[in-house]
């Protein structure tokens, strides 16, 4: 048994994680397929740590140019599309969109070029 390396801060991540998502109402299964993209990618796990533990974006790992920065500005953007608003109201719900973003980002490193497509065919975005 002392040979048994333990690491509290995937508990803890999980743990914050979790809570977040069920805040914004996201489902189990969603929160399920979306926790075991962050494990199958170390780059995002740190990524989404770093958040949880400083409430900041890290953006030390971009995916062609893109860092969560960037896939939370488009997520952002759809919102405002999505609702016909020309700025984020009191309504956008900035914890969901931080998550969304994440989940984008899992997507983005597993079909890097649809996502791409997707960003840079958003006329809404600077270019």
């Amino acid at each position: 048994m002392a040979n048994i390396i333990y690491d509290a801060r995937k508990i803890k991540l999980m743990e914050a994680v979790k809570a977040l998502s069920d805040a914004v109402g996201n489902s189990e299964e969603w929160f399920g397929c979306f926790w075991q993209g962050v494990i199958d990618n170390e780059h995002v796990y740190e990524e989404l740590l770093y958040y949880i533990d400083h409430n900041d974006f890290l953006c030390e790992y971009t995916i062609d140019g893109y860092s969560i920065v960037d896939l939370f500005v488009w997520q952002m953007s759809n919102y405002n599309l999505l609702h016909d608003t020309g700025k984020n109201d009191a309504s956008c719900c900035k914890e969901a969109m931080v998550l969304y973003a994440f989940d984008a980002m899992i997507k983005m490193a597993k079909d890097s070029l649809t996502y791409q497509n997707r960003i840079q065919s958003d006329m809404r975005l600077d270019k």
